[in-house]
């Protein structure tokens, strides 16, 4: 029965207001009520709102059109909006500045729809409303937004963040900046993709631990950039709780680029090997045990009493001779001596060197080429870089397949001057860590001493040697700075 009733209440056109009581609500509205001529876009009808909030007398709203008053940089996009949901016929909501009459503008918000009246006549009604304070509170909002970003992007750690999944959900300029990948390509990467294969065993227990035990840790990991090169970072990670849940949604990580650190310190350690080597040089605790031997043996092979041991004594000789020329070479690496550097042309060096060094290659039935480009003059000594380009070539040709090229070519770069040799070989990554913490020979081959010395000649010139190796090509470059090397 009550249903009925109130059925019947709408079913009765009394209930609804009157065209006065229209009137009456249009002119009480706090909101902003105008129709206007769906054709010219002139005011037909205005609500004393409008006057109130904007400053407006009736006769100058209704002496011009809805969008004279648009703000200029708003005003295009307000009028497609408006003609377009005219010509279809649909209703809508647009944000925009509008011009009071003191000459400030305010924030409206206008929704409008089309009408027919009982007579024929079409019209649009508008209602407006005045969004000035929301706009302001969403202005400061988002400047404390882009201030917060800001902070986040010009950090000097990476920061980033992965849900439970192992997804990455959000990176900074640095991350991206770092690995080389953009935050689209990021977003679609987990934390599997980004650490070495050898560690993956490792994450998913760190993830395990952030998820289940909410715990939070610091550790090392190594990640790949985009252009396969593998980044040491220092990672300090913390679960992120859910405000609402309690749950854990997100782990944020903050992560320090310590390849650079870890670097310096196996090369702190080398220094400090060959250190000790240097001592033990200067007191020949090396060589004189040798020259001891050498000497008995020397004795011995020209007895006469041993003459049927002659060939095995001619081989322990050679052997101790190559060994004292190893041992030379480490000393010489080891010593802590300065080195006179002169202004030098290294084309020149390069060329003085080519016939020899062509000659080694044709020996070997490769080829070399030169590509050298136009560099200044640079500090050098210049027998120790003719050492450093000779072992490199020849470790190089070595490594090269039979009918292999070795190209050798300079450049200048900013603040460098680059010496680059770019072969077919390959130089496992082991042999590259060993010789830049170490003195690394193998028993075998004697081609891992020449770069350890190439290695040695460009630190005592403050020069670095960065090495790029794949299955098909092998580049040796390094870098000279131009300035303050001497």
């Amino acid at each position: 029965m009550h249903c009925a009733n109130e059925i019947d209440l709408l079913n009765d056109e009394t209930s609804f207001p009157s065209g006065e009581e229209y009137r009456l609500i249009a002119e009480n509205a706090q909101d902003m009520i105008i129709v206007i001529d769906p054709e010219t876009l002139f005011f037909k009808y205005v609500s004393p709102s409008n006057m109130r909030i904007m400053g407006y007398t009736k006769e100058e709203f209704l002496t011009r059109s809805c969008l004279d008053n648009v703000h200029p940089e708003d005003r295009e996009y307000v009028a497609i909006k408006l003609i377009s949901a005219i010509k279809e016929n649909t209703s809508g909501s647009v944000e925009y500045r509008c011009l009071k009459k003191d000459g400030s503008y305010l924030w409206l918000e206008t929704s409008g729809q089309m009408y027919k009246a009982a007579n024929g006549t079409s019209g649009v009604i508008l209602i407006s409303r005045d969004i000035e304070r929301r706009k302001l509170i969403e202005q400061e909002l988002q400047k404390q937004l882009d201030y917060q970003n800001s902070l986040i992007n010009n950090m000097n750690e990476w920061l980033f963040t992965y849900d439970c999944n192992a997804r990455l959900t959000f990176a900074n300029q640095k991350a991206i900046e770092s690995t080389g990948y953009n935050i689209e390509q990021l977003q679609n990467m987990s934390l599997f993709d980004l650490a070495v294969p050898e560690q993956h065993e490792f994450v998913a227990k760190q993830l395990k631990d952030r998820f289940n035990l909410r715990v939070s840790n610091s550790y090392e990991l190594f990640v790949k950039a985009k252009d396969s090169r593998e980044i040491l970072l220092r990672i300090k990670s913390t679960p992120i709780t859910n405000y609402y849940n309690s749950q854990i949604s997100e782990v944020l990580v903050l992560a320090e680029d310590i390849s650079e650190q870890r670097r310096m310190e196996k090369e702190m350690t080398r220094l400090s090997q060959l250190y000790t080597i240097g001592e033990m040089a200067s007191g020949n605790e090396i060589r004189n045990p040798l020259a001891s031997v050498r000497g008995f043996l020397q004795l011995l092979h020209k007895s006469g009493d041993f003459a049927r041991y002659n060939r095995y004594f001619e081989t322990m000789l050679e052997e101790l001779d190559r060994t004292n020329l190893i041992i030379n070479d480490f000393l010489m690496q080891a010593k802590n001596r300065i080195i006179d550097l002169q202004q030098n042309d290294l084309n020149q060096i390069i060329k003085d060197l080519y016939p020899f060094l062509k000659a080694d290659a044709v020996m070997g039935e490769k080829t070399i080429a030169l590509e050298l480009g136009q560099i200044p003059e640079i500090f050098l000594n210049k027998r120790e870089i003719r050492q450093l380009i000779i072992n490199l070539v020849h470790n190089r040709l070595e490594a090269s397949p039979s009918g292999g090229n070795v190209k050798i070519s300079t450049c200048w770069q900013g603040d460098e001057v680059i010496l680059e040799v770019v072969d077919q070989g390959a130089v496992a990554q082991n042999v590259l860590d060993k010789l830049r913490i170490q003195f690394y020979a193998d028993n075998d081959d004697s081609t891992d001493m020449e770069l350890l010395i190439c290695y040695s000649v460009a630190a005592r010139h403050q020069a670095r040697i960065d090495v790029i190796s794949n299955d098909n090509e092998c580049r040796f470059r390094v870098r000279f700075k131009t300035t303050g090397n001497s």
